[in-house]
């Protein structure tokens, strides 16, 4: 069975009575199917539960295992700040994130970060690759924690975010701020 909220509090209980506590950055990391069937099983309550930790700064690293992993729950918890998660499907996987790629997984970049695009004389039409674009706004992303990612044959990885602009008027500005 998976009792997530009783490991966490089993591991906030420990980190909160260490002296360290406020001096270093305090992280639960979890090998789960992310398949809560007892104890409290709520998303909403879930969700309370490791946003509340994080909020006295204790996060969160969850590594789904298993092909049969909620990645549903893993998305909402990863969204509190400090948050993050990963899936593996193999031993060879396992062993490379948690040995040659631990660091990536545990130290966050940066918090709430925001990126907008101020377009005088354009109207944004669309946006790809950021599901936390607002059409009310010009916020094309809001990420509450980005972790830096290993680099794969060289290469680093990431993401790219497509914005389609319509001009409004000519000589119009464009200004992206992060």
């Amino acid at each position: 069975s998976t009792n997530l909220a009783d490991g966490f509090e089993a591991a906030v209980d420990m980190l909160v009575d260490s002296d360290t506590l406020g001096d270093v950055e305090q992280r639960v990391v979890f090998m789960t199917d992310m398949m809560p069937n007892t104890g409290t099983t709520d998303d909403d309550a879930l969700t309370e539960l490791f946003a509340d930790a994080a909020v006295k700064g204790i996060h969160t690293t969850f590594v789904g295992m298993g092909l049969d992993a909620n990645a549903e729950l893993a998305d909402t918890l990863s969204g509190i700040r400090g948050a993050n998660h990963y899936f593996i499907h193999s031993a060879e996987e396992f062993k490379q994130r948690l040995g040659d790629e631990f660091d990536y997984m545990v130290t966050p970049l940066v918090y709430d970060l925001d990126l907008e695009l101020d377009a005088d004389g354009y109207e944004i039409e669309a946006v790809h690759g950021s599901p936390s674009a607002d059409d009310l706004s010009d916020q094309l992303m809001h990420v509450s924690t980005l972790f830096p990612s290993a680099k794969e044959d060289g290469k680093a990885r990431g993401g790219v975010i497509l914005v389609r602009l319509s001009e409004t008027q000519p000589d119009g500005d464009i200004e992206l701020t992060a």
